[in-house]
C-alpha cells in the first residue's frame, strides 16, 4: 500500500501537476517528458491491477479458497 501511495503521488504530482518529485526508487521507470493525463491514469490502473493480483494470490495461499 505504501508503494501504491508513492506511485500515485509521484505520477499525479510530476505528470499532471508538473511539480518536482524525488527520483524514482530502483526498478521504477523515469520518463524525461511529462506524459498525458490519459497515460498517467492508465499507468496507475496497471499498477493497481498488478498489486491487487499479487494480494489475491497471497490470500489464496493463506486460506486455500479460489474464485469461480
Amino acid at each position: 500500500m505504501q508503494h501504491l501511495g508513492w506511485v500515485e503521488r509521484r505520477w499525479i504530482r510530476w505528470g499532471f501537476a508538473a511539480e518536482p518529485v524525488a527520483p524514482c526508487p530502483p526498478g521504477d521507470e523515469d520518463a524525461e517528458t511529462a506524459p498525458s493525463l490519459g497515460r498517467i491514469l492508465f499507468h496507475l490502473l496497471q499498477e493497481y491491477a498488478r498489486h491487487v493480483g499479487q494480494l489475491e494470490v497471497a490470500r489464496q495461499l493463506i486460506d486455500g479458497a479460489t474464485g469461480e
